[in-house]
């Protein structure tokens, strides 16, 4: 499934962003761990592909930025 996301956050060591789709509630859903190339900012939209979930994250590979 291809979503669009935005980021808010990173881990810098591992080079994944933490980033939440627009049907993603704070404090309630899960996040959308993204392995993208560096220099991303928070606030950047991506589309993804979901490659896997981990309990009620998602795990996704950016496909391009918007």
């Amino acid at each position: 499934t291809i979503l669009e996301v935005q980021i808010e956050g990173a881990i810098p060591e591992e080079e994944i962003y933490v980033a939440r789709g627009y049907m993603d509630a704070p404090n309630v859903d899960g996040y959308v761990f993204v392995k993208a190339e560096r220099g991303k900012l928070s606030g950047t939209i991506l589309q993804v592909l979901v490659v896997g979930a981990k309990g009620y994250d998602l795990v996704a590979e950016e496909v391009c930025e918007k």
